[in-house]
């Protein structure tokens, strides 16, 4: 027979462990680009569509962004494979603060960004720059 807590000490239970958290992560997997015969085609984006993305302007200078060409190995879609996006959130004694006092998810997160947090976009965004995946992957697999 199972045991459960009565509701007091549930939700006495429930706000230590808030205390105790120590990091919260994400993970996605997007397609990573399949480099058919050892390359993959650059194609233009709009700067305003980079930045839109979440690009820096002084980034939207230097990027490159790519994808696969096609080939029978990836079955002409250019891609194979997955790459990850990771978000992972430290707790710190600041943010610890504001999940105590019952702040929302989107005020947690604007401060561990302010904090140093790299977000799932974020992530995304470098693997697009190191010509690992796609706008089109980062774009359907994270939100702003």
């Amino acid at each position: 027979m199972a045991h459960t807590a009565p509701k007091d000490q549930a939700t006495t239970n429930h706000a230590g462990l808030r205390a105790w958290v120590e990091g919260i992560a994400a993970v996605t997997l997007p397609d990573d680009i399949h480099w058919c015969d050892g390359s993959a085609e650059e194609y233009d984006q709009l700067a305003q569509a980079l930045i839109d993305a979440g690009y820096t302007p002084e980034e939207v200078k230097t990027v490159k962004i790519y994808h696969g060409k096609g080939c029978t190995t990836c079955n002409k879609g250019g891609y194979k494979g997955r790459t990850g996006l990771y978000e992972v959130m430290e707790v710190t004694d600041e943010l610890r603060e504001l999940i105590l006092v019952g702040a929302s998810a989107l005020e947690l997160k604007k401060k561990a960004v302010e904090l140093g947090m790299i977000t799932l976009r974020r992530s995304g965004l470098t693997k697009i720059a190191a010509g690992l995946t796609t706008m089109e992957e980062v774009l359907r697999e994270t939100v702003l």
